[in-house]
C-alpha cells in the first residue's frame, strides 16, 4: 500500500517548517549563495494547472520510499540555479547527491525516511512527471527561496510511480541532437549488455563506456563509518560502567573526524546535524599513502 498519499500533506508541511533553517543551509551550499526560505501551505495541482516554468528544464531530486518517490524540483526559470549543475563534474555530482540525501531527511517526516535518493537535471520538468507516472492531482508544498533580491520556488511534490523514467538522461538527448544514428548489424558488433538503473550516474556515457567488470565493481556494497572517538580501558573499568557515567575522550569537540571505507581512511570532515540525524560534511579527501620499494641494483 502506498505511503506517499495526500494524507501525509500535514506531516510533510510540518517537517519542512521545522527544518526550514537547515533546508536554507543545504540550498545555500548548492546555489553558491546565502539563501533564506519560507514554507507555504500544502495544496494540490491538476496536470493542466501546473506553473508555466515546469514546461522547461530544472533540477529534480527524487526521494524514493518503497518504490515510489516524492520529488523536490527547482526550475531553471527561477534564475537561482548555478551554471555548473547543467553538466556537473564528479564533485558536482557528489554535491547534488548530498543535497538529495539531506532533502530526504529534511523534507519528509521521520516515518517516511527514503530508501534511496537520486538527483539531476531534466530537460522538461512537466514531461518528466508524465513519464514518471505522477498521480494527479499532485500534492505539493511550496518553499520560497530568497537570495538577495532574487526569488524562486522549490516545490516538494508527490507521488511519482516510476522513478526510473523520471530522469530523462538529458545529457544523452543533447548529445544525440542533430546526429543520425549509425547503422550496425548484430554480426558486426557484440550485443550491448543491459544495464540496470542502480547508481546515480548510471545514465552517464562515461559509466556506460566502462567494461562490465568495472561497472560490477562500482556496485559493490562497502561499509562506511565515522568514529567520533576511541579509548582503551581496563576490563574491570568497562564492567563497572553504568547509566549516568561519563566517559571522557582525549579529543576536542571541533576536531575533524575520519571517514573510513572498509579499513581505509578516505576523507576528513566535520560533524553536522541533518534534521534529527547525525551527518558528516566532508572537508578534505585523504590521498592514498605512497609506498616505496627499494630497488636493488
Amino acid at each position: 500500500m502506498s505511503k506517499l498519499t495526500p494524507d501525509i500533506a500535514a506531516d510533510v508541511l510540518a517537517a519542512c517548517r521545522e527544518n526550514a533553517g537547515e533546508i536554507a543551509e543545504a540550498l545555500s551550499r548548492i546555489l553558491d549563495a546565502k539563501a533564506t526560505v519560507e514554507v507555504g501551505e500544502a495544496a494540490t495541482y491538476e496536470q493542466d494547472a501546473i506553473p508555466a516554468d515546469w514546461n522547461g528544464p530544472g533540477l529534480l531530486i527524487a526521494m524514493i520510499v518503497e518504490g515510489e518517490s516524492a520529488i523536490a524540483l527547482l526550475c531553471e526559470g527561477s534564475g537561482l540555479l548555478p551554471e555548473w549543475y547543467k553538466n556537473p563534474d564528479a564533485t558536482g555530482e557528489s554535491r547534488l547527491m548530498t543535497l538529495a540525501q539531506e532533502f530526504g531527511m529534511l523534507l519528509l517526516p521521520e516515518a517516511l525516511m527514503p530508501d534511496d535518493s537520486k538527483a539531476g537535471r531534466v530537460a522538461n520538468v512537466s514531461e518528466s512527471l508524465v513519464r514518471g507516472a505522477a498521480t494527479w492531482p499532485m500534492s505539493y508544498v511550496p518553499v520560497e527561496i530568497s537570495i538577495g533580491d532574487r526569488k524562486g520556488a522549490l516545490y516538494m511534490a508527490w507521488p511519482i510511480g516510476k522513478t526510473v523514467d523520471l530522469f530523462d538522461v538529458a545529457a544523452a538527448q543533447e548529445s544525440d541532437a542533430g546526429e543520425e544514428p549509425a547503422a550496425a548489424s548484430a554480426a558486426d558488433e557484440p550485443a550491448e549488455e543491459e544495464i540496470s538503473y542502480v547508481p546515480f550516474f548510471d545514465g552517464d556515457d562515461s559509466f556506460r563506456a566502462l567494461p562490465s567488470y568495472a561497472r560490477s565493481l562500482l556496485r559493490i556494497d562497502l561499509s562506511v563509518r565515522v568514529t567520533l572517538a576511541r579509548k582503551r580501558q581496563r576490563a574491570d573499568d568497562i564492567i563497572g560502567l553504568g547509566p549516568g557515567q561519563i566517559i571522557q575522550f582525549n579529543k576536542s569537540c571541533d576536531e575533524m573526524l575520519d571517514l573510513m571505507v572498509g579499513h581505509q581512511r578516505v576523507a576528513k570532515g566535520e560533524a553536522v546535524k541533518v534534521g534529527d540525524k547525525f551527518g558528516l560534511r566532508i572537508t578534505s579527501i585523504v590521498l592514498p599513502e605512497e609506498r616505496f620499494t627499494k630497488v636493488v641494483g
